[in-house]
């Protein structure tokens, strides 16, 4: 009898890409923190400029009434 050639991959394959896989997310996760938490801090400046900004044109905007 000729033996049979299996098709596909063995678990341990399959678990041992699994396992790669998902300490490349967790790395990739943790290296990418710092550039979130930065972003966050950066969006919050932003806001606060804009609004600033935003009150500055209104209040020049506006014509001055004699007190």
């Amino acid at each position: 009898m000729a033996s049979r050639r299996q098709n596909g991959f063995s678990l341990l394959e399959m678990m041992i890409v699994i396992s790669i896989s998902l300490v490349l997310a967790a790395v990739t996760t943790m290296s990418l923190q710092p550039v979130w938490k930065q972003q966050h801090v950066d969006d919050a400046y932003n806001t606060t400029l804009t609004s600033l900004r935003r009150a500055r044109d209104q209040s020049l905007s506006r014509p001055r009434t004699p007190a």
